[in-house]
Order: structure tokens, then C-alpha cells, then sequence
């Protein structure tokens, strides 16, 4: 009897883990639009181009990353938390939106520029080591300016 209800409840989780990847994976793909025009392959056939779009939350965040970053100060949570609009939010969902947000990020800039670096950095807070300050490293300042300028 037990037996069968642990493979049930073993079912249901692993139902669910898939439905989350799956979930994911979904809101990636959907970051990804192909209506910036075509491309002429060797064959004459068109092909969509996918162009990498950035939400009004990831574009703030950037933007504010980089305005510090070019001011040679890191951001601090406190900050990244009230662009997100979570600053009221409890901790554990702060530390979750801030991932969610971070990673998606990293994620189209990895897919436009695969040979590069993460486009935010993180470091330890000088006043508190438990946290994490963010930034953006100066070489990619003109590459991020463009992606924001293009991406509006």
C-alpha cells in the first residue's frame, strides 16, 4: 500500500518538475521574435532572422546597472529590488525575481554574443560579505548601449 502511493506522489512530482522545465524553456522561446526581416540563404529561400527582446524590467535593470557601472559604483540589491518592484516583497521571493531576471538577461546576451562574458557581474558587498553587488564591466559598455538603443 505504501509502495503505491510513494510511486504516485514519485509521479506527481516528477510531473510537475517537467511541466516547470517545460514552463521555462517556453518563456525563453518567447523571448525570441522573428520580425526583424529576412535573410537570402545561397538557396533564394528567405529565412526569418530571430532578434533577442528584452522586456521593460530587464531594459531598467540594465540601465541601471549600467549607469552605475559607468559611474564606477556597483548596484546593490536595494536597488535592483526597487526597479523590480519587489522592494516590499518577502526576502526568499526578492532573492527569486532578482535570479529569474539576472539569468534571463545573461541568457540573450549569451545567445547574441556567445563568446562573451556574462553581460552583469556580481561581487561580495565591501560592507556586508553575504551579499552580492552587481555591475557591468567597462568593456562592454558600448555593446550594452547598442543592444539598448537597438532594443527599444
Amino acid at each position: 500500500m505504501y509502495a503505491i502511493i510513494s510511486v504516485i506522489i514519485a509521479f506527481y512530482f516528477f510531473r510537475k518538475l517537467k511541466q516547470k522545465q517545460h514552463s521555462e524553456a517556453a518563456k525563453i522561446s518567447a523571448a525570441i521574435v522573428t520580425t526583424n526581416g529576412h535573410q537570402i540563404k545561397s538557396n533564394g529561400h528567405p529565412q526569418m532572422t530571430p532578434v533577442i527582446r528584452f522586456s521593460d524590467t530587464e531594459k531598467q535593470l540594465l540601465h541601471l546597472i549600467l549607469e552605475k557601472s559607468k559611474l564606477n559604483t556597483t548596484t546593490t540589491i536595494t536597488e535592483i529590488n526597487y526597479v523590480l518592484g519587489i522592494k516590499d516583497k518577502n526576502i526568499s521571493l526578492q532573492k527569486k525575481v532578482r535570479s529569474d531576471v539576472m539569468n534571463s538577461i545573461n541568457e540573450k546576451f549569451s545567445f547574441l554574443y556567445p563568446n562573451h562574458n556574462p553581460i552583469i557581474e556580481n561581487k561580495r558587498s565591501q560592507e556586508d560579505k553575504r551579499y552580492f553587488e552587481y555591475y557591468i564591466n567597462e568593456q562592454s559598455f558600448s555593446i550594452l548601449d547598442t543592444i539598448l538603443t537597438e532594443n527599444i
